[in-house]
């Protein structure tokens, strides 16, 4: 039940929910890796239609290729597998309609959660997971990412991670304990830090996106700042304690990847863009709000149309569920496809 609408910027408030029919299993998953979750119904709602049923049809009709299709990813890290609750969490989904999720710090909600909305699942690893409402047709090697096929019959590779949390660079250079390692003072050393703490993970992430050899959307809460937010000019404004070209970024950049949020809104200043932290005061010396949670894609057929923050209220957000259920804010970023 959508609550009361800003100027666009809609408000979530929670409202009754459906019970869902009892799982089936999907026998043709791996069952070590997929789990289809949820019995598909009836409904043209797009949580329950099938890709794969849809692109037969058209097929078996000779229609020839399907026209573009838009296609919603809501990258969401959930705070410690749900804190606040699986029915707090399914609030966020139930206001983005996503097609696809990226759930960050999700283990024992990851089958709720899929059952909540009929979706199929991949539990990538203790911590992480993927939600389609598509088929899971591939997974990567390291379960990075997966291949679905979208309702006019296109391809897409879907990938999704939460990058190692510590030591926490921002911290380190602000001399905060909760950095989790030794204070820096320079750029090189927060470079030099990050590309320790996670460039392997970015590397091998890259490197599965590049294996499945299609148009790729990537999530996550990468646990670094943007190079592109880092900026001298944040650096003066006091944003930032020091310029910085954060090196994750700058990977997913030299790979051919496009910063969704970005894309929309270049300038830095004027659209920070913080995902980082919904829980804390803006003034809070023992904090510092950044953007660390993105959505990146590459490959010929994908558009970027929109993408919105979903957040605690209208200041920091472009859609609001209140209360807000988990210490990140979410990202939906809308494509046309094809």
């Amino acid at each position: 039940m959508i609550g009361a609408i800003h100027t666009q910027r809609p408000t979530f408030t929670p409202g009754p929910r459906a019970s869902k029919p009892a799982a089936q299993p999907d026998q043709t998953a791996p069952a070590d890796s997929i789990q289809l979750s949820g019995a598909p119904t009836p409904s043209p709602a797009p949580l329950a239609r099938s890709a794969q049923a849809t692109a037969a049809a058209v097929a078996s009709q000779n229609q020839g290729p399907a026209g573009p299709a838009l296609l919603k990813v809501l990258s969401v890290n959930i705070m410690f597998d749900s804190e606040s609750g699986v029915d707090e969490i399914a609030r966020i989904i139930e206001a983005t309609q996503p097609d696809l999720i990226g759930l960050q710090e999700s283990a024992a909600s990851t089958k709720q959660l899929a059952e909540k909305f009929g979706m199929h699942s991949l539990q990538q690893d203790k911590r992480t997971a993927l939600l389609s409402r598509f088929p899971i047709e591939k997974v990567t090697p390291n379960k990075y990412g997966v291949q679905v096929t979208l309702e006019n019959g296109k391809q897409v590779g879907f990938l999704n991670a939460h990058l190692t949390s510590f030591p926490y660079q921002p911290h380190q250079l602000l001399h905060l304990p909760t950095g989790g390692g030794p204070y820096l003072n320079t750029e090189a050393q927060a470079i030099a830090s990050a590309n320790k703490t996670r460039g392997k993970e970015v590397r091998t992430m890259i490197s599965e996106a590049n294996g499945l050899n299609l148009p790729v959307i990537a999530t996550g809460d990468f646990n670094e700042p943007s190079h592109k937010d880092w900026t001298e000019a944040a650096h003066q404004a006091g944003r930032h304690p020091i310029k910085c070209e954060w090196p994750g970024s700058r990977q997913w950049e030299a790979a051919g990847f496009t910063d969704s949020y970005r894309e929309k809104y270049p300038d830095e200043m004027a659209h920070p863009g913080n995902t980082w932290t919904p829980n804390a005061a803006q003034d809070d010396p023992k904090e510092h709000h950044d953007r660390i949670d993105y959505v990146q894609y590459r490959g010929e057929g994908l558009k970027l149309k929109d993408i919105q923050i979903v957040g605690e209220k209208p200041e920091f957000a472009d859609i609001v569920v209140s209360p807000y259920p988990t210490d990140h804010r979410a990202l939906l970023a809308t494509f046309e496809v094809g």
